[in-house]
């Protein structure tokens, strides 16, 4: 199944803010202050959950979680963006504007764009693996690992993802909590956007609609090269057509691009 935009945006704001998958999908316009560049997780209602098939807000899952999280600049502009698509409480919704369930994203998204489909004989689409076994979770550890490189000190950590206590990180080091609170315990701004400059230096212009390739092949350069104005937006059709014909060569990561580019 094609994905669009939501989705892209929805795996990237997971590695870069270390929100759990309640944590991000049960967030609400009411907990997002883009002009203040952070969202706050409520101690009561900030987390969505899925019991017996029904989906309801409660608690995330401790109450170290219930946080206030600071969102990298680029970030802002995706959820600004995001947010102006649809009026739903919730900021991270469905096509269809409905809550999202953690099975049907994992298989017609995260599943699709980490694994591939090397082992179908004949797809309509061919994808190329980018994490073969990465898990939605596996982004938050992600975050945690840049910020270990990044050198923030261990209770800084703790605040940003919500940790009940100082816990050991994948080195095997761990951070006398003398010195840790010796420092400021926040993450600074210009590390998140320093981690950003260095990870994805090309990351797709989610702020607008590119109209098709209508000859060669498709590849990471002449999507971010392609500009169009919002007008065009009528031809999305046909450009969802076109990747179809067009992604045989293209890996996981491209082609999850690709789609949100276009909001397929």
């Amino acid at each position: 199944m094609l994905v669009g935009e939501w989705a892209a945006i929805l795996i990237i704001s997971a590695a870069y803010t270390g929100a759990r998958w309640g944590e991000l999908t049960g967030l609400q316009r009411t907990n997002i202050h883009l002009d203040d560049g952070f969202f706050v997780i409520d101690p009561d209602i900030g987390a969505l959950h899925e019991v017996g098939g029904k989906l309801s807000l409660g608690p995330p899952k401790t109450a170290a979680s219930a946080r206030t999280v600071p969102l990298p600049p680029f970030l802002i502009d995706m959820w600004r963006y995001l947010l102006g698509l649809h009026n739903h409480p919730h900021i991270f919704v469905s096509a269809q504007h409905q809550l999202l369930r953690r099975s049907n994203f994992a298989r017609r998204a995260m599943r699709p764009a980490a694994d591939g489909n090397l082992h179908i004989t004949t797809p309509l689409i061919r994808v190329r693996p980018v994490k073969p076994g990465l898990v939605f979770h596996g982004l938050r550890h992600s975050q945690n690992t840049w910020l270990i490189g990044d050198g923030i000190p261990e209770v800084a950590r703790a605040l940003r993802l919500g940790h009940k206590g100082l816990r050991q990180d994948p080195r095997g080091l761990r951070s006398r909590r003398a010195r840790d609170r010796s420092q400021d315990p926040h993450v600074p701004p210009e590390t998140l956007g320093r981690r950003t400059g260095r990870t994805v230096p090309e990351r797709p212009r989610l702020h607008r609609r590119e109209p098709p390739v209508r000859s060669g092949q498709l590849t990471t350069a002449n999507l971010d090269s392609w500009s169009v104005d919002q007008t065009q937006r009528h031809g999305a059709q046909d450009a969802c057509e076109e990747i179809v014909k067009q992604t045989g060569e293209l890996s996981g990561e491209e082609f999850v691009r690709a789609l949100a580019e276009f909001g397929c």
